[in-house]
């Protein structure tokens, strides 16, 4: 996918003026989300409060924008009470509609207006400004067909035809650059991802495939620069904490994903992603300047915690087959100095340099940072801290069985806090899930297996461990039909 092209190729994209009433704050926010999600699609929005600045003459502005030839586009957004006031012609939307007037309109070309209803009254009938019933609108006013809507907007943005796809521009140009906060472009491709999932559409994968596709080549966003004054290791938590957002739309995809789509090549989408996106744990190829090996950390915490949580998702949901595909297939890595270039799973949990010298700094009595961080952050997601353990401890009883390059768990230090067996092995009780566990661990003698579970003695961190045993429900494997 391109580099995120910047606000300053603005003239090369289609300009698209918004017309909306200041009704109140949650309308605005959804008129920002379009203008947002229009960026993230290569068009250029223009809109009051992104291009008018204290002094400017709205009037004039408005007047300019409709009549402006580089001005492709005008798109208005009706809610009550901006057909109410277009109808009686009170304030700036009066004044709009007088500009969009039926002559003007009929004069323009036939495809520079369109009207998006963003609302409806208790009988479902959209608000409309008089001047624009009986014409073709696009619908924002069900949440649940933004997506279907959205892209018939860019199909009349673009000038193409129903049956045809909008062009995609690529990603979104790095517009937030001067305004707070992080903006990876992938709003728009998750809500399509949920979608296409949800009611079956055969484009499903493709639309996972690029709402991956577009997190992995946007993450480089992520990049710290270090600032004079301030411990590295307070900025490897901020950028962290940041990503938060992200993380939860990711959790939110692939569960939709893993729920309605049965096929197994959803793990090969996913273990294609992460080798994508694993080259922002290393020096980037190519690359002579001086750096030191910490700068990547933030990107290891986020390696890390995305290939847990797909994980994770995938064990919760019982789609070993998922797991499969991205525990036992090697990854094509040729950004790590050496001479292999694949790598087995355990590679996706780097050191984080920068979070050892966070503890000794801060006197921290913490067992593991790391571990403090991922488990914060389950809280309003469909993964619970037990989750994220149990695929910590399971991926690191799968690289131990297999002798390979370990998986190094961080949660395992609150494994003292565990008095009974993860949900699978409780589940594997049952001899037909132990088969298909066993299968996935790749283990072939149950007793020889439960020989080894008692000789591993304990999983943790001295005082909080707890027996291995115990967690993986030796006593009862296969016990019963």
């Amino acid at each position: 996918m391109d580099a995120a092209i910047s606000v300053k190729s603005e003239d090369l994209r289609i300009k698209v003026f918004l017309s909306y009433s200041w009704t109140d704050y949650d309308h605005e926010q959804r008129v920002l989300g379009i203008a947002k999600d229009l960026m993230a699609h290569g068009v250029h929005p223009i809109i009051d409060k992104w291009d008018l600045r204290t002094g400017d003459d709205a009037i004039r502005f408005m007047e300019r924008m409709v009549n402006d030839r580089s001005v492709t586009k005008v798109l208005i957004l009706a809610d009550r009470k901006y057909a109410a006031r277009a109808n009686g012609r009170e304030g700036g939307v009066g004044t709009e509609t007088q500009i969009i007037s039926p002559e003007l309109y009929d004069q323009a070309e036939s495809r520079k207006f369109a009207l998006a209803v963003c609302e409806r009254d208790d009988k479902g009938t959209p608000y409309l400004p008089t001047y624009y019933k009986g014409r073709i609108y696009v619908d924002f006013s069900d949440a649940n067909k933004y997506v279907e809507e959205f892209e018939k907007l860019l199909r009349w943005i673009h000038d193409k035809h129903a049956e045809e796809r909008p062009t995609v521009y690529g990603p979104s140009p790095s517009f937030l650059q001067d305004r707070p906060g992080l903006d990876l472009g992938t709003g728009m491709y998750a809500r399509r991802a949920i979608d296409a999932f949800r009611t079956g559409k055969a484009q499903a994968l493709g639309s996972l495939s690029e709402y991956l596709g577009t997190l992995a080549a946007h993450l480089d966003r992520l990049k710290i620069a270090r600032e004079q004054g301030k411990e590295f290791d307070e900025q490897v938590v901020e950028s962290f904490a940041v990503f938060k957002p992200f993380r939860d739309e990711f959790v939110e995809v692939l569960g939709v994903a893993m729920r309605h789509f049965k096929e197994p090549a959803i793990g090969e989408t996913l273990h294609s992603f992460f080798e994508q996106i694993y080259v922002h744990n290393e020096r980037p190829q190519n690359f002579f300047g001086s750096y030191q090996t910490t700068d990547f950390d933030n990107f290891r915490l986020v390696c890390r915690e995305l290939f847990l949580l797909a994980n994770a998702l995938a064990l919760k949901l019982q789609r070993f087959d998922l797991a499969h595909a991205l525990l036992d297939r090697e990854y094509y890595l040729p950004v790590i100095s050496g001479g292999t270039t694949m790598y087995p799973f355990g590679v996706m949990a780097r050191e984080v340099e920068s979070m050892d010298f966070r503890r000794r700094r801060i006197n921290s009595r913490r067992a593991n940072l790391i571990a403090d961080l991922l488990l914060e952050r389950t809280e309003g997601t469909s993964l619970t801290r037990e989750d994220l353990m149990q695929a910590d401890f399971f991926m690191h009883l799968k690289a131990h069985l297999k002798d390979e390059h370990r998986w190094h768990p961080a949660t395992h230090v609150f494994a003292g806090g565990m008095h009974r067996p993860f949900e699978l092995f409780a589940r594997a009780s049952s001899k037909s899930y132990w088969d298909d566990l066993a299968r996935l661990l790749a283990v072939e003698d149950l007793e020889k297996f439960k020989a080894q579970m008692v000789a591993m003695r304990e999983y943790g961190d001295g005082m909080n461990s707890c027996s291995v045993a115990l967690l993986t429900n030796v006593d009862q494997l296969a016990s019963r039909l």
